[in-house]
This record gives structure tokens, C-alpha cells and sequence, in this order.
């Protein structure tokens, strides 16, 4: 009984991680497309403005409003400041390279997540991740492409950084879950987001028309929703649960980007995503061999 429970809410959680990614994948394919016309400080504002009543609407659900407070307020500064160069970093390599290229390349931050956990977290990593690291590393190169007139593209250079400063913030996120609630770590990233962006983009801001605001509109509401429902995927299930599931994120980065711009992946992208995919299930592997499967509460 105990464990078709358990199945259960383990299955709820996959669910909401699915629909999630459809969203975020919406969201990702709108900001591309409006980085093509406006800075990406500007799209990460109205991004954050968009969301943010949005999330609000919601927060009864989620803990109420009480569960806003906190006592970490510096440490939830410099986890949404992270975030702020995080999706700048997006936005720009966004315009520069397609979806499913962008995608692959992100897929390198559970490997600089396993680094960072070193000393950050203090955790152990053995032979096995650290090979699964090398050859992951190894299918981000294959998709870079390095050549001798330059290592990599300028894209592709922020996207690797984006991938870096994501790791970072999921490490702060760990460091912040076990006292914070889910409403607060969504609130404050949003909020700093909103602000910092807000006063940046001022000296390159340029005036949305009219045909374009349904856009900003559905960045915002594309991305709030896959922020709950994110929420609840965690809520649900726990990590080594739902994590292998992000990699389906690639299907619709494909799907939109033929659709919309008409690319085309190559081979290349292709092979580096497998051995980036293949490396990351394997570490998910290893730590499901030692990290009993558990269900939140």
C-alpha cells in the first residue's frame, strides 16, 4: 500500500517535471526570439516582471505568504545575483546559436554541479563521477568544436558559463532548501531579478511595440508556470527521481527550433549530446546505488 504511494507521487512528479520542460522550452524559443530585437537584460526583466504576479497568485499554494520570510537574505541576494548573469548568459548565447546547440551545451551543468559540490558542499566524488565528469567534458568539446583559429564560438563560450553560474546557483539552492521554503527561494530570485535587470537595461532600453508585447506577455506566463510546476515536481519526488527526466528538454528545443527557424541539427550536436546525456545517467546511476529513493513530504 505504502509503496504503490510512494509510486504514485513519484509518477505526479515526473508529470510536472514533463509539462515543466514543455514550458520552459516555450519560454526559452520566446527569449530567443525577442533577443534578436532587444537587449537581454531588457528580455530578462520584462521576463521577471512578467512572472512575478504570476507567482504571487500562487504562493498560498505553495506555503502561503508567511513562508517569505527568511533568515538568509544575503545568502538569497547572491543566489539570485547568479541568476541574473545566468540568464543574461542564456539570452546572449540564445542569439547566437540555435535552441538545440544552446540546450547541449547547458547539459554540462550537472557536471560542473558534481565539481562545485566539492568544496562547496563538502561531498565526496570517486573514480567513477570523476571519469563520467572527464568524458562529459569531453562531449562538450565535440559540440563546441574547437578550431585553431579560436577555441569556440562567442556563444557557445557564454553558454558554458551560463552552464557554470546555473551550477552555482543549484549549489546555493541546495545549501538554502533545507530552511527555506519553495515560495521564498522562487520570490526573492525573481524579485532581485526584476530590480538588477530593471536598472541595467535602462541605458540600452528600447521601446517594445505593440505586436511584440503579446510576446513578453508569454515569456512571462511561460515561465511562472514552469517554475511551479517545477516546484511541485521536487515537491513530489526527489531529485535522482526526476533529474534524468530534464534531458527530454532536448526533444522540444529540436522540435521548436526546426519548427520556428528551421534548424537543423548536425551530427555533431547529436554526438556530443549523447556522451554528454550518457556521463550524466551514469552519475545519476551512481548515486541512486548509495543514496536511498525517498519521497518528500
Amino acid at each position: 500500500m505504502l509503496e504503490a504511494a510512494h509510486h504514485n507521487q513519484n509518477v505526479k512528479g515526473i508529470i510536472c517535471m514533463l509539462v515543466a520542460l514543455i514550458f520552459f522550452s516555450v519560454m526559452d524559443a520566446v527569449m530567443k526570439f525577442l533577443a534578436a530585437d532587444y537587449n537581454a537584460l531588457q528580455v530578462a526583466f520584462i521576463r521577471a516582471v512578467s512572472s512575478l504576479p504570476l507567482l504571487m497568485l500562487v504562493i498560498p499554494v505553495l506555503g502561503g505568504y508567511r513562508s517569505l520570510r527568511t533568515r538568509h537574505l544575503k545568502m538569497h541576494l547572491v543566489r539570485s545575483l547568479l541568476g541574473v548573469v545566468m540568464l543574461t548568459l542564456v539570452i546572449f548565447c540564445f542569439s547566437r546559436l540555435s535552441l538545440a546547440d544552446a540546450y547541449a551545451i547547458f547539459f554540462a551543468a550537472p557536471l560542473f554541479i558534481t565539481i562545485l559540490s566539492i568544496p562547496m558542499l563538502g561531498e565526496q566524488v570517486g573514480g567513477h563521477r570523476w571519469a563520467a565528469i572527464v568524458i562529459g567534458f569531453a562531449g562538450v568539446l565535440v559540440i563546441l568544436n574547437p578550431t585553431g583559429e579560436g577555441l569556440v564560438d562567442i556563444g557557445g563560450l557564454a553558454g558554458l558559463l551560463a552552464a557554470f553560474c546555473y551550477a552555482l546557483v543549484a549549489i546555493f539552492t541546495r545549501k538554502l532548501s533545507g530552511t527555506e521554503s519553495v515560495a521564498s527561494l522562487s520570490f526573492y530570485f525573481l524579485l532581485v531579478l526584476a530590480i538588477v535587470t530593471g536598472v541595467l537595461s535602462q541605458p540600452v532600453w528600447t521601446p517594445i511595440t505593440w505586436s511584440q508585447w503579446p510576446l513578453f506577455m508569454l515569456l512571462g506566463v511561460s515561465g511562472a508556470i514552469a517554475m511551479v510546476l517545477l516546484a511541485f515536481a521536487f515537491r513530489y519526488a526527489v531529485a535522482s527521481v526526476i533529474a534524468p527526466f530534464d534531458y527530454t528538454a532536448i526533444i522540444w528545443a529540436i522540435l521548436i527550433g526546426y519548427w520556428i527557424w528551421g534548424d537543423i541539427p548536425t551530427p555533431r550536436l547529436y554526438l556530443g549530446m549523447a556522451i554528454i546525456i550518457g556521463s550524466g545517467m551514469y552519475m545519476l546511476y551512481r548515486e541512486r546505488q548509495h543514496v536511498p529513493v525517498h519521497v518528500a513530504d
